[in-house]
């Protein structure tokens, strides 16, 4: 009994410094090495400091912007462009913008569909909020 019990705890101390600590830092390792950028969390920069991320979408806190899509508890990088266009009269408001002027460059940063026809059009809201503030200067 007392032998089972000691391999038992052996196997598991094993497995955990595997699984738990040589494994993730191999993997983290690696991946800083061949994808530093992405690794870093793909950071938008303006000026030296980070104002975004490519895969991850920014928090709702100015009313200047477009609200993303909020998903479990990270906002998702695009949103589609019915739900962009719908925000467009408030946001174009606080920005002293026309709605058409916000329309145009809700245009300009939409994507084509995936593969050309599935699905519809997302808007990568970092690239929105990027625009709108390089407009606000």
């Amino acid at each position: 009994m007392i032998r089972i019990t000691f391999q038992s705890l052996l196997v598991l101390v094993v497995l955990t410094v595997l699984t738990g600590w040589l494994y993730p830092l191999l993997v983290t390792g690696t991946a800083e090495r061949a994808f530093p950028r992405q690794a870093d969390g793909s950071l938008i920069e303006r000026d030296g400091r980070a104002v975004g991320s490519e895969v991850i979408g920014p928090p709702f806190v100015n009313p200047r912007h477009i609200f993303g899509r909020p998903s479990a508890t990270t906002p998702m990088l695009y949103n589609d462009v019915a739900s962009t266009e719908h925000q467009a009269p408030r946001v174009a408001k606080t920005c002293g913008l026309s709605e058409e002027a916000l329309r145009e460059l809700i245009r300009v940063q939409s994507n084509p569909r995936a593969l050309g026809l599935f699905g519809e059009p997302p808007v990568n809201v970092a690239d929105l909020y990027l625009a709108l503030d390089a407009l606000a200067r």
